[in-house]
Order: structure tokens, then sequence, then C-alpha cells
């Protein structure tokens, strides 16, 4: 362990590290560029428990006192990157803020009141985590997400959690609810394996000439008897409103999984990084976290309160380093995630091709906005927790603040257009599409956008709408008694007709008026109707119903004993899945599985 450290600093930038330290642990001469990290750092000061791990072995190093087995493996690592001056330069900084009685408040109290000659040992800094812990299960930027949500299609990350991620700096996800007992009993090992797939850039950072990012990611993960870190290579050029390929390592979790798993995800811009020097520097606190975790915390089946608590903590430590080396537009944000088996199954349903959104939302701070794709690729972890929906303005957050967060009219997927939808209201309609989560179109007027429409009733409202099977640009649009088939390129239709006469399988049943959601179904001449609590499976090709009518929750199990056995707004189909659906009601809507009988 050299006294330099591994690409050493120079004694000017040694100097200025140093002087950053001193102004936030002080709370005095900070400079604007300082203050909005400074005041992250009091924030969560009450829990910052492995910085002032460091702090205090460190100025126990200085004093040359006789360290601690856990003060050691915690200085050790950083020592070889960071070199012993600086450490003890930090250590002395530290002290001399605690001399006469001055608080820190970058730090917990049961570490800033413990004398420098009382050390750290296991005992002592476990006992510290338990004290804290409750205090960390109130962070705005640990959220607690509930996994049948997820299996109801619901986003992984609310506002409020993402703006507090954006103002920290970090944020932790964990996951529970109220099947943890069954989901407990997931039964023997299986293959878990997590890779970064591609991510897209909503805003850039922006800083170099023409807002183009060197964009790159680091990610540390563990359980049981396993642990791994990598670098991806950078993504160059990135701009705006695209989506782009992530480059190098890309596999971060791939082991037998019996219990709990977690990962720590950093997104970097790179102009002026020296990348193999954060490589090292990432690496040593990976050790460092590593040596601080309890083992034990992995055995258990479901994640609890202990890891989630363990994984914030280390990206406190992480985002705290980290923050007072770099450039701010270098570090961007650093998520944790803590999961288990039924985690990871309503993780892995969440989608059609087991791809994961997570955001990393740092613009309000002018440091970009990038949607990172995770890829589930191991083995099958078992079926999704089922539950009762999730609000619309939570998961379809472009939607939010337009009339289109509930009671909707119908939905539909955009014919021959990947990934979007149309959700009309009243005389209203919108264009969404899935992967920007975003309104591309409108809201508008139906009779603006829709001239065909002009002159029908349809412009008023529409009651229901699907793809028209083996079409590949025309829509059925239901009102009333009446249906048109509506070409969306040349803006034309067929006439208005009646749906007793043109759909004569319908007859006598209560389908031939007031349809409340239609939806394209697996099959390529077939489609659903959904109306009160009954449901049809009609083949528009051979004009016959191939099932039911029967009870909605007959047909589609998995809403028996929801809101959406009955009464739906709207209802189409997962873009991109053939055997998945959305079922709309009020305020809600669920994503299930509605495969062939």
């Amino acid at each position: 362990m050299g006294e330099a450290g591994i690409a050493a600093f120079t004694a000017e930038e040694r100097t200025r590290y140093l002087e950053r330290w001193q102004a936030v642990l002080s709370g005095q001469g900070l400079r604007q560029a300082q203050e909005a990290k400074a005041q992250r750092l009091y924030k969560r000061g009450p829990v910052n428990l492995m910085t002032g791990v460091l702090l205090h072995a460190a100025a126990r190093a200085d004093q040359g006192l006789e360290l601690t087995d856990l003060e050691r493996s915690v200085l050790a690592p950083l020592e070889r990157v960071l070199g012993t001056d600086y450490l003890h330069g930090l250590g002395r900084i530290y002290h001399q803020q605690l001399s006469g009685g001055r608080s820190a408040q970058a730090v917990p109290q049961a570490v800033s009141s413990r004398p420098l000659r009382d050390g750290f040992d296991e005992q002592s800094y476990k006992a510290a985590f338990a004290e804290m812990l409750p205090l960390m299960a109130e962070m705005p930027n640990l959220a607690m997400v509930d996994r049948k949500h997820l299996a109801d299609g619901q986003v992984l990350d609310t506002e409020e959690f993402t703006a507090a991620m954006a103002e920290y700096g970090f944020g932790v996800t964990g996951f529970a609810g109220p099947d943890d007992d069954t989901a407990a009993r997931s039964g023997e090992s299986f293959h878990a394996k997590l890779e970064l797939d591609t991510f897209y850039c909503h805003k850039a950072v922006g800083d170099q000439g023409g807002g183009r990012d060197e964009i790159y990611w680091t990610v540390a993960a563990a359980a049981t008897g396993y642990g791994r870190s990598l670098r991806t290579n950078e993504t160059g050029s990135v701009t705006e409103n695209k989506e782009f390929p992530i480059y190098g390592e890309k596999v971060f979790f791939d082991t037998r999984l019996n219990g709990c798993g977690s990962s720590m995800i950093t997104l970097w811009e790179a102009d002026d990084s020296n990348a193999e020097w954060y490589k090292a520097l990432g690496e040593a606190l990976r050790r460092i976290v590593d040596e601080l975790k309890w083992n034990d915390l992995f055995l258990s089946l479901l994640p609890n309160m202990e890891l989630f608590g363990y994984v914030y903590a280390g990206l406190s430590l992480i985002t705290d380093i980290w923050e007072h080396l770099v450039n701010e537009d270098d570090l961007v944000l650093s998520r944790g995630f803590a999961f288990g088996r039924a985690d990871l199954a309503a993780l892995y349903h969440s989608s059609s091709d087991h791809r994961m959104r997570w955001e990393f939302n740092r613009d309000p701070y002018g440091m970009g906005h990038f949607g990172l794709r995770v890829r589930y690729t191991g083995g099958d972890p078992g079926s999704p927790p089922s539950g009762d929906g999730s609000y619309i303005a939570t998961g379809w957050r472009g939607l939010y603040g337009t009339i289109f967060t509930r009671d909707l009219g119908a939905a539909c997927t955009v014919p021959d257009v990947d990934g979007e939808i149309y959700f009309f209201k009243r005389d209203e309609y919108v264009r969404y599409d899935l992967d920007t989560e975003s309104i591309v179109v409108g809201p508008s007027l139906v009779k603006d956008n829709w001239d065909g429409l002009n002159g029908t009733a349809f412009t008023s409202g529409i009651g229901a709408a699907c793809p028209v099977p083996l079409a590949d640009r025309e829509v059925y649009l239901f009102r009333g008694s009446q249906y048109v088939r509506y070409d969306v390129r040349d803006d034309e239709h067929t006439g208005v007709k009646d749906i007793a006469t043109s759909w004569p399988g319908l007859k006598g049943t209560i389908f031939t008026s007031d349809i409340d959601a239609a939806c394209e179904s697996w099959f390529l001449s077939w489609v659903y109707l959904f109306k009160g609590d009954q449901f049809v499976h009609y083949d528009v090709s051979d004009e016959r119903i191939v099932r039911g009518p029967m009870a909605i929750s007959e047909a589609l199990p998995a809403v028996a004993g929801t809101v959406f056995a009955s009464g739906l707004s709207a209802a189409c189909q997962v873009p991109g899945s053939s055997s998945e659906i959305y079922l709309f009601k009020g305020d809600r809507y669920i994503r299930i599985q509605a495969m062939p009988f």
C-alpha cells in the first residue's frame, strides 16, 4: 500500500478534495457547486453509518491507534486507491471538526459521539446498524414496492421515489407484499441471471458540444457465496430520444439462488473521468461493502429490512466517496436492488420480453434522464403474484395530468406500429408510446384528426375499439349498437353499420349493443368482447362465437375476485405479446395472461 495510492492524486488535487470534505463537514466555506452535495449528505446524515465508520477509522489511523479488524477492512482497500496520506488527512479533518464539542451533520450521532479511543468492531457496528434501521425505512429514497402491483403492470418507480433519487443521488428498491408467506415457500434453488440490455436517453447530460454524452455503467452484485462487479464499455455520441446498446460486460448476476440477492448499479457520463482509476475505486468500495455485510442476510428466502438497510448504507458510502472525487458531469445516479425469487418472478412477468425498465432520472439537477433496460435470462422463477390493479396515473406516467387517467372510453393498439396505443375518452383521444412513456399525439379532439368520422356520432365518444384481425391498418370502433371499420392511414371507413346485422354470430346475446371493451386475441381472426360481467371470444372470419358467453372471471381466472371481473372501461393487447392483455376500469388497470383455452 503505497503512500500515494494507485494513479495518485497530485498534491494540488489532494488538497482540493480534502478542502471539499472540510467544507462539507464544517458547513462553512461551501462554494455554490458544493452546496447541493453537502445538503444531500446532511439529509441522510442520521443514517450514514458506513461513511461515519470510514471517517472514524481514518481519524483513529491518523492518531496511530490500533485499528479493529473491521476498521482495517474499511481502510485497506481505499488506501490502495486513494493513498494513505489522503485517508489520514480525511481523518484529521473529521477529528478537528469534532474537537471542542462541535458536531458533524454528515454522520450519525452514534458515530460522532463515539470517542476515538473506541474503535468499531463487528458487534458495535451491528448495534449501530440496528439502531438506524427504523430511520432508513423512512428515507424517501428507499422504496418498498408491492410485488403484486408489478404483476398488475405498475411501473417500478413512483414519481416521489424518482424525485428523491435525484435529490439524494441514489435510491434503493426493496420488495414486499401480503403474499410474503407464500413467496417464502418458493422451494428449490433456481438459476437467476440478470444482464444489462439497452438504455434510452430521454435527456442528455449534454456537457459536451452538441449535447452528446459518453455513457457507461458499473455494477456490483451479491448473494450467498456469490459476488460480482463489472464496468461496461462506453456508449459514445449518446443523444436524446434514442435507444442505445450497452457494450462490453453485461451479465451482472448469474448464480443458483435460494435466498436473496442484491445489486448496486451506477450510471456515469465519462467525459472527464479516469476510467481505470474509477474502476479501481469502485472495486475498493465494493470490497468494503462486502466486508461490512452480514452473510446471513442473504440466507432468507425473502428480502427483509436488514438487507434493504445494508444496501442503502453501502450505496450511501459509495455515493459520498464518489461525489467528492468526481466532476459534476461524471457521476449521474446510483441505484440499489434487493430481491428474492418472488420479486424476480414479478419482474420477469411484468413484460413480454422479460425486460425491466429501471429509471435513472437526474434531470431536475441538470444530469440527464436515462431508462435502463435489464433483461432476465435465467430459469423461470415461477408464477407472478396476483393483485387488484394499479393506478393508471402511476403506471402510465405520460398520461398524468390528462383526463385519460380514469374512466377510459376505449383502448386499442395502433395497427402496424410497435409499442403504441390509442386511448379514447369522450370526444378526445391520445396516441401513447409505451417505450418512452409519453403521449406522441394529443390530447386532441377525435373530429380534428379522424376526419373520416366527421358527421357521425363516433366523434362524441367511442365505447370500445380493437384492431381488425388480419388487417395491418384498420380498427373496429364501437358505439352503442353501431360500429365502423376504420382505416387509420387513409382516414376512411366502410360505413356506419349495426352490430346485430354485421356480426351475426352475436345475435341473441347482450353483445349487440353497448360493448364495454374489445381486444385482439392470440388467434389470428378472433377478438375478445366484454360487457358487464360477460365475455365472448368471437371469430370475425367465420362470424361465430368460439367461446362464451361466459363470466369474465371464468374466461380469465386471474381477475376472479377483483374489480376487473365486471364493468370494464377498456381493454387492449400488450404490444409485442400475443398472450397478455391490459384491462382498465375506473382509475386502475391490470396486466394479465390471457392464454389459449
